[in-house]
């Protein structure tokens, strides 16, 4: 997550937040007017995630957000 920012973008909003797939380098932003969303906009993307690619959400680094979408021999 980033923010505030100066500069309000999309819709108003003031942050962004952010999601790296450590394994493709795929990418997906969330922009949001207030950090009180994350967990809510993490939750949606967790589920989207997992029915897209059938496998489930799993943190390879310890870190919650950082995480890989592969299967065990993919990481």
């Amino acid at each position: 997550m980033c923010g505030p920012m100066h500069n309000e973008s999309l819709n108003d909003s003031k942050y962004f937040l952010l999601f790296v797939d450590d394994y493709s380098r795929f990418c997906w932003i969330y922009f949001l007017k207030s950090k009180s969303y994350v967990f809510a906009e993490f939750v949606k993307f967790k589920a989207a995630v997992e029915l897209e690619t059938g496998n489930k959400f799993e943190d390879r680094k310890g870190r919650i957000g950082m995480c890989s979408f592969g299967t065990k021999e993919e990481c």
